[in-house]
């Protein structure tokens, strides 16, 4: 819960403006998105950074580590699930030039900058005003909201968001929610047809994308690997 005294006029208020300015930035191009998304991460780290809390408070200490744990275990076999499903259909591909794990550890950075805005941000001013139960719920809602209009990631992560927020609400330890939004955000881009997710894009870009080939059109060797290059810097965001 947050440390220092807010009124909840003033929590709304935080609320209110960081989900504003995260949908600002997802909605524009070009220098005005970088802007607006700068703006948005540095609004976010302020108003955490106001509350003085401790590592624990805000998800990234050691405490609730090893109890959440499970969480990881969980996702690596949905994600291995999807996988499975995704080459049965074979709608399943492999956009990277080097090995998963290298681009899993390459993704954990960026999933948990996304955790530490849903939960140790908006979760925790959430469950101050609305009560812990209810802020999982609308927590959960504001993270889909933010991956509209993807067809694939709204509905995704309105189910990953009800859990990575029960999750933070019993453990309050972002490390492992992390891991387990980088792993079923990697499986859903390898497994679920680029057509449908369009490289995980969201807001206007999901509009605007234009693919960079098919592979149909891209013959074996450099060609390939240049768009499969671009391909993984689309799907990083």
């Amino acid at each position: 819960m947050v440390q220092r005294a807010l009124s909840a006029p003033r929590l709304w208020g935080e609320v209110a403006g960081g989900f504003v300015l995260v949908q600002a930035a997802l909605w524009t191009e070009g220098p005005a998105r970088s802007a607006l998304a700068l703006a948005a991460a540095a609004g976010i780290m302020v108003a955490v950074a106001f509350e003085q809390p401790s590592l624990a408070e805000v998800g990234l200490g050691r405490a609730g580590l090893a109890r959440s744990a499970w969480v990881v275990a969980a996702a690596a076999g949905l994600a291995g699930a999807m996988l499975l499903a995704g080459k049965l259909a074979g709608s399943g591909r492999h956009p990277f030039q080097t090995s998963a794990l290298a681009h899993l550890a390459a993704y954990v950075p960026w999933s948990l900058a996304q955790q530490f805005a849903a939960q140790s941000f908006f979760y925790r001013r959430l469950e101050v005003v609305v009560g812990a139960r209810k802020a999982v719920g609308v927590t959960a809602l504001l993270f889909s909201a933010a991956h509209l209009p993807n067809p694939v990631l709204a509905p995704a992560t309105l189910a990953a968001g009800l859990l990575f927020s029960e999750v933070f609400r019993r453990y309050h330890n972002l490390y492992p929610l992390a891991v387990a939004h980088a792993l079923l955000a990697l499986a859903i881009a390898v497994a679920v047809p680029n057509h449908l997710h369009r490289h995980m894009h969201v807001g206007i870009g999901y509009l605007r994308y234009r693919p960079v080939g098919t592979s149909s059109s891209l013959r074996p060797g450099s060609d390939r690997a240049k768009a499969d290059t671009l391909a993984l810097r689309e799907i990083l965001g």
